[in-house]
């Protein structure tokens, strides 16, 4: 019997030296970052008599710097969005189911307008116009993108020939990518790239339009775009001078690219 007490009394005091000991060591250790954590926030809250005063204002002011800061984001997206919103009757489009009779009508249409609107200045459109117009693919996700991307394609066009340039020799548009994420909505962007040539005034004119919409352009007493306008971001821009025999004459390919909110397609 006494021989197991001491048996015993040398186990747990082997416990203690060799294991609690050095497990105790390094839990403190472990506390001493979130120790000195704690010293520190407690550091920085003024004394108890300060907190129902001073301390408390200063918060009160913070949060109503902050909901300020939060209505003028707010506000910028608001904006943001008005912006670059389609027009009501592309919107319409967009909601209805994709009709291809109707948009192939209206394509044509379009162009028709754009030689008719160049015929009076005499600028000329290159077969690369028409056939950079955009054209349903059976492996479209979305065909509903196809009014707002004619849209952009006809204007782009249109605000070119009202500039006052030469010759529009071609029009494309890039493929729309795709998001990652799906989500209720998403901002699709629509690029188009254009070649044109003219004086070095009309092609400034051209350049100072696109930002803009219909209102801010007849403001500025700029020539008249369609009242439809989509505000375009120049994305690229090539000028080249078009020769010595042309001094104020150049060339330009222009790579301008318009957003536009939809929803996700369903996969």
């Amino acid at each position: 019997m006494q021989r197991g007490l001491i048996l015993l009394a040398l186990c747990v005091g082997s416990y203690y030296a060799l294991i609690y000991r050095p497990l105790s060591r390094s839990v403190g250790e472990l506390d001493r970052p979130l120790t000195q954590v704690w010293s520190d926030l407690v550091r920085t809250v003024p004394p108890s008599e300060g907190i129902g005063s001073a301390y408390y204002a200063e918060l009160e002011t913070s949060l109503v710097a902050v909901r300020r800061t939060a209505a003028q984001l707010e506000e910028v997206r608001r904006v943001a969005d008005a912006r670059i919103e389609p027009d009501a009757v592309t919107r319409a489009r967009m909601r209805q189911p994709f009709q291809l009779f109707e948009f192939h009508n209206e394509r044509q249409t379009r162009l028709e307008e754009l030689n008719r609107l160049a015929a009076k200045p005499k600028v000329e459109l290159g077969p690369g116009v028409s056939l950079g117009f955009p054209e349903y693919l059976a492996e479209q996700a979305y065909p509903e993108l196809l009014w707002p991307q004619l849209q952009l394609a006809h204007v782009l066009v249109a605000s070119a020939i009202r500039a006052g340039v030469s010759t529009v020799s071609a029009v494309r548009l890039a493929p729309v990518q795709w998001p990652a994420r799906s989500g209720e909505e998403w901002l699709a962007e629509l690029a188009a790239e254009v070649e044109l040539s003219g004086p070095e005034l009309a092609v400034a004119t051209l350049l100072e339009m696109l930002p803009l919409r219909a209102a801010e352009i007849r403001e500025r007493n700029l020539p008249e775009t369609p009242p439809n306008k989509p505000v375009l971001f120049i994305r690229g821009l090539v000028i080249r001078k078009e020769g010595r025999e042309h001094p104020d004459r150049v060339r330009i390919e222009l790579t301008t690219s318009t957003l536009v909110r939809v929803p996700r397609p369903s996969s």
